[in-house]
């Protein structure tokens, strides 16, 4: 539990997450790694137990040096690939949702057991409901608060998944993994002591749902440094950052390829879109325009290099990262409604929203064409991510949380 250090007390957290965040390469990864990060500045301990799958392979030796001493990292080699048959047999012999259930691993929950065993921590973070199979074992030895931080509204993501989706056969599929997800996050999400939403549109989604846990919003925050962010040389070039193995991504690439960039391209012919992320489908590389980059660690480094960020997102839940990201950098923004949801965007003042192709396109092209725009766009959308998503602050902020709760 809390230790004395002099005079001051320091608090103990043990986060399980279904992955390592270092090095923090994609969206979850930067959100786990902010709340470490944030924890960290406000004087806890921290013990990360983490999953280590083939989809995220990392090492211990990815924990910075500026962490060693302050953040107890443990990673358990984890082999939930879903392959074809596991999710057949999913399908037609479980009522579970294969979307969690891949991640309920003996290996970990020994560990676990063990971990509570031997250490008393002040509190028990979940990052994300992937985790939650391990709710009662946390229950059974832990007397301290136990949190769901989620990530997502997790069913939402399926549901919108499952419109866009124009095979029959896998539409069917994503309603009904949908359908048993939902009944999953309904049984699971009230029995933690508290929930810190990532958005306010998910706290509010959830208190619909008639979950009533003590609440707390935490964006996934950053840190700032006082310089700014100039604009690489040459002319305005358009980027998108996501994995493809993640079904949102796929899909709103896919309409942003079909319906959105040949209406730019005939607008702009030199226009160029680079593509940062792993598993992209061959397709995309035969695209006039279109330039596919191997997968980066220092993805920070890739919206550097660009200046127009596109988020044709028509499904998903949660926080955009990588608009967080972009905002923080001063890259101009140009979002569905759904990609910019829980975000502080005003559209026209810090980023650009359309939900249609054709405006979509058009909003692109004047962030293309107008650079003194494109410029006080990125200013504005700095200034937002200043004011909302300083990692200090939310971390200090969530820590008050918890402890009123005690």
């Amino acid at each position: 539990m809390a230790r004395q250090t002099g005079k001051e007390e320091r608090l103990s957290i043990l986060l399980l997450s279904n992955k390592s965040p270092f090095p923090p390469n994609d969206g979850s990864s930067v959100a786990i790694e902010s709340m470490v990060r944030g924890f960290v500045a406000q004087g806890l301990d921290v013990h990360l137990l983490a999953m280590n799958t083939p989809k995220h392979p990392k090492s211990p030796s990815d924990l910075p040096e500026e962490l060693q001493g302050h953040v107890e990292l443990t990673m358990i080699e984890v082999d939930n690939r879903p392959f074809m048959g596991k999710a057949l047999y999913n399908l037609m012999f479980s009522k579970q949702s294969f979307a969690v259930s891949r991640f309920d691993d003996q290996t970990y929950r020994a560990t676990l057991c063990s971990l509570l065993s031997e250490k008393r921590f002040d509190f028990v973070q979940f990052e994300g409901l992937s985790l939650a199979h391990y709710l009662d074992d946390v229950k059974k030895q832990h007397k301290g608060l136990i949190i769901l931080r989620a990530h997502n509204v997790e069913f939402r993501i399926w549901e919108r998944s499952a419109r866009h989706e124009k095979n029959p056969f896998k539409r069917r599929y994503l309603h009904i993994q949908a359908e048993r997800l939902k009944q999953f996050e309904l049984e699971k999400t009230p029995q933690f002591d508290a929930l810190v939403p990532i958005t306010e549109v998910d706290r509010e989604t959830f208190k619909d749902l008639g979950i009533s846990l003590p609440s707390r919003t935490a964006f996934s925050g950053r840190a700032f440094s006082t310089s700014v962010e100039k604009d690489s040389e040459g002319p305005a070039r358009f980027f998108f950052v996501g994995a493809f193995d993640w079904l949102p991504n796929a899909q709103g690439m896919g309409w942003l390829i079909d319906e959105v960039w040949p209406l730019i391209r005939a607008e702009e012919p030199k226009a160029e879109l680079h593509v940062l992320g792993r598993n992209c489908p061959e397709g995309f590389r035969r695209v006039s325009g279109v330039t596919i980059h191997p997968d980066r660690q220092d993805a920070s480094g890739f919206f550097k290099e660009h200046h127009i960020l596109l988020v044709p997102l028509r499904s998903g839940s949660g926080l955009r990262i990588k608009i967080v990201e972009g905002m923080s950098l001063g890259k101009a923004v140009v979002s569905t409604s759904i990609g910019a949801e829980g975000i502080p965007c005003v559209s026209g003042v810090n980023c650009l929203i359309a939900d249609q192709a054709a405006e979509f396109a058009a909003h692109a092209l004047q962030l293309f064409r107008e650079t003194a725009f494109r410029r006080g766009m990125g200013k504005e959308a700095r200034k937002t991510a200043r004011n909302y998503f300083d990692r200090s602050s939310i971390g200090r902020s969530l820590i008050e949380f918890y402890k009123g709760l005690r």
